[in-house]
């Protein structure tokens, strides 16, 4: 891989910046009929037993077309005239809400949008090598995930195949709401 996506970052960075422990952090997926995960934003797959490396794919991104990175450019794409830097990196949040009200936002849309062929996993990822702190959480170099939480009915089956802990799912904050239901509802 290029660490292309890194390098606006590198300048800046202390050796210390790069993580040898992981750092763990709550995420969502998508499962394929094949139970391999896929990433929201990307084809990309995540394969059992493998680590996932960070990657631009975008051909036109400023980590591998210096000249893209103008102030108009900027302000077009990022709404700010000295933001120049890539996306890529695998994402991570900070927070269990913060993972919570993203898995609650995916299944809403997959219920709208009527995605039989996939389903919605929310479960813990760790991630290490070299790593940016966002305002919500982390990108990484590399990650893998650290367990998934019992929210549907192949819950157990992920856990088993990517060899992870079943994580359990209990927040009495939940009791009644539509989420709760949900969840039950794809337990089963």
């Amino acid at each position: 891989m290029s660490d292309a996506w890194i390098k606006p970052f590198e300048d800046n960075m202390a050796p210390a910046e790069m993580i040898i422990v992981p750092v763990e952090g709550y995420r969502i997926w998508h499962a394929q009929p094949s139970l391999l995960l896929k990433s929201l934003t990307s084809n990309i797959l995540w394969n059992p037993g493998e680590r996932l490396e960070a990657t631009c794919s975008w051909s036109s991104c400023v980590c591998k077309s210096p000249e893209w990175r103008t102030p108009n450019y900027n302000l077009l794409l990022y709404g700010s005239p000295g933001r120049d830097m890539c996306s890529a990196g695998i994402y991570g949040m900070k927070t269990f809400q913060q993972g919570l009200e993203s898995f609650d936002l995916e299944v809403r849309m997959h219920e709208r949008m009527k995605e039989p062929e996939s389903r919605v996993v929310f479960g813990k990822v760790f991630l290490w090598g070299k790593l940016l702190e966002c305002e919500r959480g982390s990108r990484a170099q590399y990650a893998y995930p650290s367990g998934f939480y019992n929210t549907s009915d192949i819950s157990a089956y992920l856990a088993e195949i990517y060899r992870v802990p079943l994580l359990a799912f209990k927040l009495p904050n939940l009791h009644g709401t539509r989420l709760e239901a949900a969840i039950r509802e794809r337990q089963h």
